[in-house]
């Protein structure tokens, strides 16, 4: 079974000191990165950090976590695996992204 987790994506650095923000997932040695948005490496500390009370980060990461669900759904719904078909369905119903 594979995981899925919310991370900063650090590989490559964009304009403005921004990462991408991906669903990551590993599947064995397999791994595929989904970007959600991108953010500073400070917006991403502020909106994950365990003791984050505000209302618009709980309510980020609970979208976060809406994408690590539907992930979780289209990865057990998706036989054979498919890394293009997985992508589609995971954009075809959501083309908003977070704001934060």
């Amino acid at each position: 079974m594979a995981t899925f987790n919310i991370v900063l994506d650090k590989r490559t650095k964009l304009k403005e000191d921004k990462y991408n923000l991906a669903v990551r997932m590993v599947d064995g040695n397999d791994v595929m990165y989904i970007n959600v948005q991108k953010m500073t490496e400070s917006e991403y500390e502020k909106a994950f950090n365990k003791k984050a009370k505000d209302k618009e980060s709980r309510a980020f990461l609970d979208t976060c976590n809406g994408y690590i669900s539907k992930c979780e759904t289209i990865f057990s719904d998706l036989k054979p695996f498919n890394k293009e078909t997985f992508r589609k369905r995971f954009w075809e119903t959501d083309k908003d992204k977070p704001k934060l």
